[in-house]
């Protein structure tokens, strides 16, 4: 055990199998990563990586931060935590009996997952729940945030947007939030239903035979978008 050391690994093309502990792993570049400790953190940086938790291990975390990355994530032990903080592909898949909880924090990331989990998302995503991910919930944190779920567990699947609302997404659909660009596309600039009028200046005297005096028309309209949530 080496609880209080960091292990860093960078080993081009390599299959590497751990079965210590230590305070952090961080993978920055490796083929495979097969993980047999226990309670061990893991950073991926790697932007192409396949890391597997052996039935007997136990992982604390997973951080990925590999901007563009591709990352397979095979648990068939234990993994308590992921989380996506990078514009990455992730996948989760395995056959482990425990929930995960997933994290997605960055724009863009893509998840697929195909085991039973707690989706949070912060940022613009797309989440993909596979068969293996029956029984999971997602819940979307923030209201302008452009957000699609797509359910293929063969169950329905309970999300629950920022707004509190719960829907039930059958299998075979898709729940889609996408409130980040309905409010580029229709900005509010005034409170709806208010409209703003200017007044009128007082007629100035006008020398005989001519003409003038000007028409101010005032009033805009606010037009609020709403969210379609495909199911």
């Amino acid at each position: 055990s080496y609880k209080k050391a960091t292990l860093k690994v960078n080993a081009p093309k390599a299959t590497i199998t751990n079965k210590a502990t230590f305070s952090t792993i961080k993978v920055t570049d490796a083929k495979k990563v097969m993980e047999q400790g226990k309670g061990n953190k893991y950073q991926i940086a790697d932007k192409k990586l396949d890391l597997a938790v052996s039935s007997k291990a136990s992982v604390s975390s997973v951080n990925v931060t590999a901007k563009n990355g591709n990352v397979n994530l095979k648990v068939d032990g234990k993994v308590t935590s992921v989380s996506v903080d990078a514009k990455a592909k992730v996948e989760i898949n395995g056959k482990t009996k425990t929930k995960v909880k997933l994290t997605v924090n960055e724009k863009g990331a893509d998840v697929s997952v195909n085991v039973k989990a707690s989706v949070t998302v912060n940022a613009d995503a797309s989440i993909s729940l596979e068969k293996g991910a029956k029984g999971s919930s997602v819940k979307v944190t923030k209201e302008n945030i452009n957000v699609e779920v797509e359910n293929n567990t063969g169950k329905t699947v309970t999300i629950k947007d920022a707004e509190g609302t719960t829907h039930k997404v059958e299998t075979g659909k898709s729940f889609v939030d996408n409130k980040a660009d309905e409010n580029q596309k229709n900005p509010e600039t005034e409170k709806p239903g208010e409209d703003t009028k200017q007044e009128d200046k007082p007629s100035q005297e006008q020398k005989p035979g001519n003409s003038g005096g000007s028409e101010s028309t005032g009033g805009s309209e606010s037009t609020g978008g709403s969210t379609e949530n495909k199911k």
